[in-house]
């Protein structure tokens, strides 16, 4: 289900395939093959507006010290409202010394995140919106 759903440009499914290489599953003949099938699943589920997909291409941005690219997926995350992103961009904003190297931005930092303590959707958020305060 997961392949041709993906291959039909269902972001759901191509971030789920992604996910699944991730985790060891396929079958690859070369090196490589695994992460660039991996990367390419990924970027498609972004780019076709999947919130954890875009939160997965930017960390497969990380691990190749693409901040630039890290930056620009972690916020286009976080502008879809999706929580976990709306959290680390509005941290790194708040922090002048951010490896990731985010332009700070006070203002904004503290909007993002008193707005996530506000509408308190559940889970951790309170509690890591406080870690950060």
């Amino acid at each position: 289900m997961d392949r041709k759903s993906a291959e039909n440009g269902f972001a759901l499914a191509q971030f789920r395939l992604a996910t699944k290489y991730q985790e060891g599953g396929g079958v690859f003949l070369l090196r490589g093959q695994r992460a660039d099938a991996i990367e390419r699943w990924m970027k498609a589920s972004a780019e076709n507006g999947y919130p954890p997909g875009m939160m997965g291409l930017a960390a497969i941005y990380i691990e190749k010290e693409d901040l630039k690219n890290f930056r620009l997926w972690n916020e286009k995350a976080a502008n879809t409202g999706y929580v976990e992103a709306v959290f680390g961009y509005g941290s790194y904003l708040g922090n002048d010394q951010s490896a990731f190297r985010f332009v700070q931005n006070l203002v904004k930092s503290y909007a993002l995140l008193s707005l996530l303590y506000e509408l308190d959707g559940g889970g951790n958020v309170r509690r890591d919106v406080d870690d950060v305060f």
